[in-house]
């Protein structure tokens, strides 16, 4: 899992690229890394789900997590890059509504403005 940080205006943005899965084995990672990201209370945390093509219900329940622990620390959450599959799992379990969701990291950057 890759994590960057960047402060673009007066917005501080924090990006997990997820990596090809998130599933039972990873989620306990995924989680500290989120906890440590939010630490620097970002004004966003974005999920880029790029590569991600596979996702299981403990991957569900992460991201869920990290919906609620972002929500407690006033941070705002957002996903880019669904890949068919995963965007299937979003949509039948009706997260699509939990998140901002974009195409891709540039379009999310162009939603922010300057």
């Amino acid at each position: 899992m890759l994590i960057k940080s960047h402060q673009k205006a007066l917005r501080h943005i924090e990006v997990i690229d997820v990596g090809a899965s998130l599933v039972a084995a990873n989620t306990a990672d995924f989680r500290l890394k989120v906890g440590r990201l939010l630490e620097k209370y970002p004004h966003w945390l974005l999920l880029d789900m790029g590569r991600t093509y596979y996702m299981d219900s403990a991957g569900l329940g992460a991201v869920t997590y990290v919906k609620q622990v972002a929500r407690s620390n006033k941070c705002n959450v957002a996903i880019c890059g669904l890949q068919e599959p995963v965007a299937f799992v979003f949509a039948s379990t009706a997260l699509m509504d939990w998140f901002a969701v974009y195409e891709s990291r540039a379009a999310f950057e162009r939603s922010l403005g300057d």
